[in-house]
């Protein structure tokens, strides 16, 4: 007996719609946080194998919390799919762009240097900042800050995280919407003695 053509169809819709919901954000359409790390696990491994460069942004929308108690809830969700629809258009193809939780977004640049990153970055920034967040009627001003890093030789996807976001609070602390770079000292080997 063999099984209907629209039953395999079926099947293989809903493959792919159970795909869609592990690997993107409901809200935005982003990738979520696990699937984004998975993607720039794969990709440092990638760009250290290539001697290639890779850098890492991590994003986070200016006094969001603001904008959630001033004007609600659809607001924000409506800020957070404005934003992540000027993330995803500002970067190429190959480059991934997730959500990382709440109002904070990551973005994996392959083969781009520090220079031409932050040239992204900036762009983004200042993208976000004149664009006219326009919701039921009435615009809302909303800027974004940013942390890169610049992945070296002995980093993990936990420590490009780690420096990127260090790099981001750096931006907030310095007064926001702005675009700030990480420390770019290289760790040490480590070694082991045996004995």
């Amino acid at each position: 007996m063999s099984v209907p053509p629209y039953h395999e169809i079926y099947v293989s819709m809903e493959r792919a719609r159970l795909l869609n919901l592990a690997t993107r954000d409901g809200l935005t359409g982003l990738y979520v946080v696990g699937h984004a790390r998975l993607l720039l696990e794969a990709e440092i491994v990638e760009a250290i194998r290539l001697r290639s460069p890779l850098i890492l942004i991590m994003a986070d929308v200016d006094h969001f919390k603001k904008v959630n108690d001033a004007w609600g809830h659809p607001v924000g969700d409506f800020v957070l799919k404005e934003t992540a629809r000027i993330l995803q258009a500002s970067c190429r193809e190959l480059d991934i762009v997730g959500r990382y939780g709440g109002e904070e977004f990551i973005l994996v640049l392959p083969d781009t240097g520090l220079h031409a990153a932050k040239g992204v970055a900036e762009r983004i920034r200042a993208t976000v900042e004149r664009h006219p967040f326009t919701h039921v009627g009435r615009d809302y001003t909303v800027t974004l800050s940013l942390g890169l890093a610049e992945l070296s030789q002995f980093d993990t996807a936990a420590d490009l995280i780690k420096r990127a976001d260090d790099a981001l609070y750096v931006a907030k602390r310095g007064g926001r919407n702005r675009v700030c770079e990480a420390d770019s000292a290289v760790k040490p080997v480590k070694t082991t003695i045996l004995g």
